[in-house]
């Protein structure tokens, strides 16, 4: 999971802590406090004008992430990278 691409890196961390505050929402315990703005820093660094930033493309960002609540973060942590770049190739086509 290093990654030297700082985009990449704010993704991951975005899908690592969205899986740790669902599992929190799934066993009962509201954490929807530590939810990060994380979203708008990756389009901000991917230069994605704020024409398109719609709420479809929000709703679209945060379904991705939420992907991640499938992978094992001890036995498939390169799934998580691979989660990222994904998520960055589809955001890449809002660019200007």
């Amino acid at each position: 999971m290093r990654n030297a691409d700082p985009i990449l890196k704010l993704i991951e961390n975005d899908i690592i802590s969205s899986k740790l505050i669902n599992t929190f929402n799934d066993i009962g315990i509201d954490a929807t406090l530590y939810q990060t703005d994380i979203a708008d820093i990756v389009f901000d660094l991917l230069k994605i004008k704020e024409k398109n930033r719609t709420d479809s493309l929000y709703t679209k960002y945060y379904s991705l992430i939420n992907q991640g609540k499938k992978i094992d973060f001890v036995e498939q942590k390169e799934q998580i990278t691979e989660q990222a770049q994904d998520i960055q190739t589809y955001l890449r086509q809002f660019k200007n």
